[in-house]
């Protein structure tokens, strides 16, 4: 069994969510874990599982971590090869509880977990409080979760003047987290005297899952951040997981891409779509303004032949100022206007329905260009979160 010590110089570093989501990868490898919320000041790990916590039947009765008095603290089991000692199962206040206490309580807990856990993982409280400083006597290794920023990185100077003796030990490594994505890669060396891990970045995907009360680690499908907390473990604890994180990767770059293919190839053919009816409408619309010339050529052309034929009878004299002569032109006149009347109500049809199919060509247009663009989007974007999975 190994024994892991979470710490940190100030409080908002990200150690919790950073054990949760250890916890997550670990048990998914197949390892056996058990997380102590030994954070007296703010029992946060407690609180984000409270939900969970809340449903024990015998709550009231159960002992945590500043409750157990020296004994063993009641194991809450989360899931499958995943348990928790919560700081408390009631709320109360928990700071002042007895040092030594504490301490019995924690060794208590560890030879308990000794045969039934490969992994327990301590989430301190930040600073050098006496409860953090017994946990990481207690530890076989002490993660210094800290920003990457010139404020955090001070106060995890002064923490490893203040006790070098816990923070100045070869198993301690310190933990850059809440990185941005962007700077991951270019942290360079901040502290003298501690040792690195790689850096854990957070997306806008970690913080939507904390604020849904979620860990953000997603082994099925996988995401950046899991992979990089798979980096920053399977570089703590290569010699036993190494192999597994290698199979992980394996199998999972597949399944962290296809969704992102799916979602280009249903824009692609959405495009298809929008192009075959941009092409379909367009031939429609030539075909109606051919139409519409050979409907002006076809009047133009009625008009010429009645002037052309009823010139050539008055000519010749075969029709004259008699009735039957009257009722022949006025028959030929009746003929050739009606078929200039139907031409032109066809006409004025189409003229009416020319601008409608315009305005649906340019409607596909826009659509066809929006498409296009929002394609370019989504093929960046999972061009660059490929690459940095691959990295991680």
């Amino acid at each position: 069994m190994t024994t892991i010590a979470l710490a940190s110089a100030k409080g908002g570093t990200g150690k919790t969510i950073s054990a949760l989501s250890f916890a997550e990868c670990l048990c998914h490898l197949g390892r056996r874990v058990l997380l102590i919320d030994a954070d007296a000041a703010t029992n946060g790990m407690t609180l984000f599982l409270s939900d969970s916590i809340l449903e024990r039947p015998d709550r009231e009765r159960a002992l945590g971590l500043f409750e157990s008095a020296g004994s063993v603290p009641d194991v809450f089991h989360l899931a499958e090869r995943k348990s928790v000692i919560p700081a408390a199962y009631r709320e109360h206040e928990t700071v002042g509880t007895d040092i030594n206490t504490v301490k019995a309580s924690l060794e208590s807990a560890l030879s308990f977990a000794e045969a039934k856990y490969d992994y327990v993982l301590i989430d301190c409280q930040a600073g050098a409080d006496l409860y953090a400083q017994k946990a990481i006597e207690l530890s076989d290794d002490v993660l210094v979760f800290s920003e990457y920023d010139r404020v955090s990185v001070l106060g995890v100077r002064r923490l490893q003047g203040l006790r070098p003796e816990l923070f100045g030990e070869p198993r301690v490594w310190l933990v850059f987290c809440k990185v941005l994505p962007a700077f991951a890669d270019r942290i360079g060396d901040a502290l003298e005297l501690v040792k690195f891990l790689p850096p854990i970045p957070w997306n806008e995907e970690v913080v939507h899952a904390m604020v849904r009360g979620r860990v953000p680690i997603d082994m099925d499908r996988g995401n950046i951040h899991t992979a990089a907390v798979l980096r920053t473990l399977g570089a703590l604890l290569s010699d036993d997981l190494e192999a597994d994180i290698g199979t992980w990767r394996a199998g999972s770059r597949t399944r962290f891409v296809t969704p992102m293919d799916d979602q280009l190839e249903s824009q692609r053919s959405i495009l298809a779509d929008l192009r075959r009816a941009y092409e379909a409408e367009e031939e429609d619309y030539e075909r109606m303004k051919q139409f519409d010339k050979r409907g002006r050529m076809s009047g133009a052309i009625s008009a010429g032949t009645l002037i052309l034929v009823g010139t050539a009878l008055l000519a010749n004299g075969l029709i004259g100022t008699g009735s039957a002569s009257i009722i022949l032109l006025l028959a030929l006149v009746s003929f050739v206007g009606s078929s200039l009347i139907s031409n032109l109500q066809k006409r004025v049809a189409r003229q009416r329905e020319l601008p409608e199919r315009r305005d649906r060509m340019d409607q596909l247009r826009l659509g066809i260009d929006e498409t296009i663009e929002r394609l370019s989007r989504l093929q960046s974007l999972r061009d660059l979160e490929v690459r940095k999975f691959d990295e991680l």
